[in-house]
């Protein structure tokens, strides 16, 4: 399993970072649409040892092209960034992995949506 650090920073003003990005030479090379969709046991049981199993389904705007990974994250461990171990694989057909999670016992939890815009 690899090590995910995670620091998220809360941005006043969005329109000044894409400045400053600007100013650094940065250019956009696209955008991507991020849906994350989670797994639990009906019980709860992986939210309940700080777990986590995502299935992840990237869309790149431009293109329509997709990817598919899941994802299973250990509990997160002390530091000054968030931090945890986590397991991934690519899958070709997310609607056929979401089945095999289901098959497995495990049901729909939460949904989250993003835009993640990719500066160069």
């Amino acid at each position: 399993m690899s090590l995910e650090i995670e620091a998220k920073i809360k941005v006043e003003c969005f329109d000044e970072v894409l400045h400053r990005l600007a100013g650094a030479g940065a250019v956009r090379i696209g955008a991507v649409l991020e849906t994350n969709s989670f797994f639990d046991t009906s019980a709860g049981t992986l939210v309940a040892a700080d777990k986590g199993l995502r299935l992840r389904r990237t869309r790149e705007l431009a293109t329509n092209e997709q990817h598919f990974i899941i994802t299973v994250k250990g509990p997160q461990q002390q530091g000054p960034f968030k931090s945890r171990e986590e397991a991934e694989v690519n899958v070709d057909n997310g609607d056929r992995a979401a089945n095999v999670l289901k098959a497995l016992g495990f049901v729909d939890g939460a949904l989250l949506q993003s835009l993640e815009v990719q500066p160069n």
